[in-house]
C-alpha cells in the first residue's frame, strides 16, 4: 500500500512537473512559488523512496525492528503522499495562481523600493 502512494505520487509529480514545463519552458526559473512546490514534492517522494527501500531491506533481514519499520513506512508514506497531492493541487489551483502572481508583485514592489514598499499607516518616520 506503501508503495502504491510512492507511485502514485512519482506518477502525478511526472505529470505535473512536464505539463509545467510544456506551459513554461525556460521562464519556469522565474516561478519560484511554483518551483516551492515542486521541491517539496520531490523531496517528500524521495523520502518515501527511502524508508520504502529501508523497511524492505529489514523485511528481507528479518530485523528485529522490521514489524516497526513497516509501521512507520506506512505512516511516512500516507503523510508524505498527501502533501505531494496538496502541493500539485496549489499548483495547479487558479486561485493560488493569481496569489502567487500578487506575492511575485509585493516582492517586486520591495526590491523597486529597495526595502518596505508602504507608508507608516500612523505616518510617522
Amino acid at each position: 500500500d506503501s508503495a502504491k502512494l510512492c507511485a502514485q505520487s512519482i506518477d502525478q509529480f511526472s505529470q505535473t512537473v512536464e505539463s509545467l514545463l510544456i506551459k513554461h519552458g525556460k521562464g519556469i526559473v522565474e516561478r519560484q512559488f511554483i518551483l516551492a512546490r515542486i521541491a517539496d514534492s520531490a523531496i517528500d517522494i524521495y523520502t518515501m523512496a527511502c524508508v520504502l527501500s529501508r523497511a524492505t531491506r529489514a523485511v528481507r533481514k528479518g530485523l528485529p525492528s522490521a514489524e516497526h519499520e513497516v509501521l512507520m513506512t506506512q505512516a511516512w508514506c500516507v503523510e508524505g503522499h498527501n502533501r505531494v497531492q496538496q502541493n500539485i493541487l496549489r499548483i495547479k489551483s487558479d486561485a493560488f495562481q493569481s496569489n502567487y502572481q500578487k506575492m511575485g508583485q509585493i516582492a517586486k514592489n520591495i526590491c523597486d523600493h529597495q526595502g518596505v514598499a508602504h507608508t507608516n499607516p500612523l505616518e510617522v518616520d
